[in-house]
């Protein structure tokens, strides 16, 4: 789906269309190669929480078959 980009003020802003309405007033913006994403900021905490819990957890030991 196309967005439109527009001016605002000296910054460019984008009009989301209804269909992906955010329920978020404010949202974080990352660069992920060419793409811009947008991300609810309750998403990126919950994202950080589940990457902090996997970091705490102990190495696998166990040998992987090969395919």
């Amino acid at each position: 789906m196309r967005a439109k980009v527009i001016k605002s003020g000296n910054s460019q802003a984008v009009r989301i269309p209804a269909a992906f309405r955010l329920a978020a007033k404010e949202v974080e913006i990352t660069r992920e190669g060419g793409r811009l994403v947008i991300m609810d900021p309750k998403d990126m905490a919950r994202r950080h929480r589940a990457m902090r819990k996997l970091m705490t957890l102990p190495p696998i030991e166990e040998e992987w078959p090969r395919p």
